[in-house]
């Protein structure tokens, strides 16, 4: 499980920061407006460090006593997949949503989640193309996901004198990120 964690990562980072570089060629005149590209990554990558940070404690606090044994690393697996799919159907509708409401996805987006009838209704008929598009799309993405997070081995088993020491080592790292993060200061959707 600790694997897990040291893939998923990294690779939420790369995944986030690619799709927020996409988005800010694609506003250019917007990010120009707001004082260039370095506020909106340094801003970003605050953001995307808590939000990774918080789909990660669960694995991270299980793995100590849970990683050897191999059906807790597959649960892991289809957490850090689920997660991965989360992440990226957040930023797949990153565009279309903009272009709607001129704003990132925000609590309107959930709010919408919650009566999926008629939402997905309204979306049948204005948007087929895309809906289909999207669809392959996120089969590909769950795909990947799978890819790079179905196929890690359990951990040896943790020394029980480590145990506190990765506990605290995640701890501390979690309060830098969390004091870092004071999201007045960026623009967030979250």
């Amino acid at each position: 499980m600790r694997h897990l964690v040291y893939v998923f990562v990294p690779s939420a980072l790369i995944l986030l920061t690619a799709f927020r570089l996409a988005f800010a060629l694609w506003q250019w005149p917007r990010v120009r407006q707001a004082g260039g590209l370095l506020p909106i990554l340094i801003g970003g990558l605050r953001i995307d460090a808590l939000m990774i940070a918080a789909l990660s404690a669960p694995v991270v606090l299980l793995a100590p006593w849970l990683g050897h044994y191999p059906v807790m690393t597959t649960i892991a697996a289809i957490w850090f997949t689920f997660a991965w799919f989360l992440l990226t159907l957040l930023e797949v509708s990153t565009p279309q949503f903009i272009i709607e409401y001129d704003t990132r996805p925000n609590r309107l987006y959930v709010d919408y989640l919650k009566h999926p009838q008629e939402v997905v209704g309204m979306l049948w008929k204005g948007y087929k193309l895309m809906i289909g598009i999207a669809l392959i799309g996120l089969g590909l993405i769950v795909y990947s996901g799978w890819s790079i997070f179905g196929h890690v081995s359990a951990d040896p088993v943790m020394s029980w004198w480590l145990r506190p020491i990765w506990i605290g080592v995640c701890q501390g790292s979690w309060n830098l990120i969390h004091a870092a993060s004071n999201t007045g200061s960026v623009s967030c959707s979250c």
